[in-house]
């Protein structure tokens, strides 16, 4: 009986060492492929994907501490090196883009004909800190002071030195009046445009500068302190937080964008196609001409027809 199985058990794989290799068997198979990717295809995303459990998967995705500090060093190993090859680099960004890129940038930018509406609100909010009063002030005392050193030479100098604190006190007296003059100022449409033009010509000073200036941003001591930050940051929930909510808003509108279309209409399947059939067929057939495999399979064929 132990010999009759093992002849069997031979003959079982040996029929499937020679089935799988052969002409009739590989088409089949290329044919089985080609007709799953292409029913894929002509699949709807929203059919093939749970909208509800990725979105609850991304809020309950934890990251655990070797990954936060894996990835803090791959993020600051990455940026040293891209500093040393920038470093090495003496062509400009604009050479980089290329000339048609770069006037696609310079074109977006001319454009741009005013501030942003909520400039105002910004600026406002900008004149009540307390940075910005002291300028001010400073500001105003430095041109009173130095317009009286100009019409008293002798003693202009030591009189605004020795009423520093009240001229300053008297020039706060004024400061509302200041703070909306300097605000009308800002949100003006001809200092809006001066503003803008100056954007423009930072952004095209930085499109010709060499890459190896836009190298050394950091001192050492800087970089060290910010790479410190860095992996400070990236440990904190606020970060998960942050991370969830972004890729949270970025699945959904993306999902909301190709809910409705087919895999074929996203996904180029011709080469994909063309490639499984080709490829796939010789991988499984030599999947099943292991000796194992092929008895497994006969095994489970043979106890499927006992079953039946």
């Amino acid at each position: 009986m132990a010999t009759r199985g093992g002849r069997a058990g031979r003959t079982r794989d040996g029929y499937w060492q020679k089935r799988v290799r052969t002409t009739a068997f590989k088409r089949k198979l290329s044919a089985l492929v080609s007709g799953q990717l292409d029913h894929l295809g002509r699949t709807k995303v929203e059919s093939l994907v749970d909208a509800v459990a990725v979105r609850r998967a991304i809020r309950q995705w934890k990251i655990g501490t070797a990954q936060r500090r894996a990835f803090a060093e791959a993020l600051i190993a990455a940026g040293r090196r891209l500093q040393g090859e920038l470093k090495r680099q003496r062509r400009s960004l604009r050479d980089v883009l290329g000339p048609d890129l770069a006037s696609d940038v310079e074109s977006i930018l001319e454009a741009e004909t005013s501030l942003p509406p909520n400039v105002e609100k910004f600026a406002a909010d900008l004149m009540e800190q307390e940075f910005v009063r002291r300028l001010l002030t400073d500001l105003v005392f430095t041109a009173i002071a130095t317009f009286y050193r100009r019409v008293n030479p002798l003693f202009g100098a030591v009189t605004t030195h020795m009423l520093e604190d009240q001229i300053k006190g008297f020039i706060g007296l004024f400061m509302p009046t200041l703070q909306r003059q300097a605000m009308a100022f800002v949100i003006s449409r001809a200092n809006q445009r001066a503003a803008l033009d100056l954007g423009r010509a930072i952004v095209r000073q930085l499109l010709a500068e060499p890459l190896s200036r836009h190298a050394d941003v950091l001192s050492s001591g800087s970089r060290r302190q910010a790479e410190a930050l860095l992996r400070k940051v990236l440990h904190t929930g606020t970060f998960d937080a942050t991370i969830r909510r972004v890729v949270v808003v970025a699945w959904e509108d993306l999902y909301a964008r190709v809910r409705t279309k087919t895999i074929a209409e996203l996904i180029d399947l011709r080469q994909p196609t063309d490639w499984a059939a080709e490829r796939i067929p010789d991988a499984l057939a030599t999947l099943l001409a292991r000796p194992d495999v092929a008895r497994l399979i006969a095994d489970e064929m043979t106890l499927a027809r006992h079953l039946e």
